[in-house]
């Protein structure tokens, strides 16, 4: 979004208004769709220690919100810096936390990125 933003010459904080509604119904129909295909799952109980595993599992992922909006909105960044903040986040923890991408394959990684983005 941020990208056809600087393109078309648009507000890039516009772009994300704009793109409530469409993800807001996106994640609707994806919900009404795992319902429909995982309905013969049977439910189990709300354990705790499970969700606390899953938060511990997941907080470096879920900090990368709190760091863009908190600092869009505090106004430490802008909408088109936060895009390089997540790029910078986002290899900080691939790297060095979860250690799945080495500095070696960073490059190659790179590369089908920009063939990627030229496509586009």
């Amino acid at each position: 979004m941020i990208f056809y933003a600087i393109v078309v010459e648009k507000s890039i904080v516009d772009m994300f208004i704009a793109g409530l509604l469409p993800g807001l119904l996106l994640a609707g129909v994806m919900s009404v769709y795992v319902l429909i295909v995982n309905r013969h799952i049977p439910a189990q109980r709300f354990d705790p220690k499970t969700f606390l595993s899953a938060i511990r599992r997941g907080f470096w992922a879920l900090m990368l919100p709190i760091i863009l909006l908190g600092g869009i909105y505090s106004g430490y960044f802008s909408a088109t810096e936060a895009a390089a903040v997540a790029v910078g986040y986002a290899m900080f923890v691939e790297i060095v936390i979860h250690r799945e991408l080495s500095v070696r394959d960073f490059g190659h990684v790179a590369k089908e990125t920009a063939t990627l983005l030229g496509t586009l």
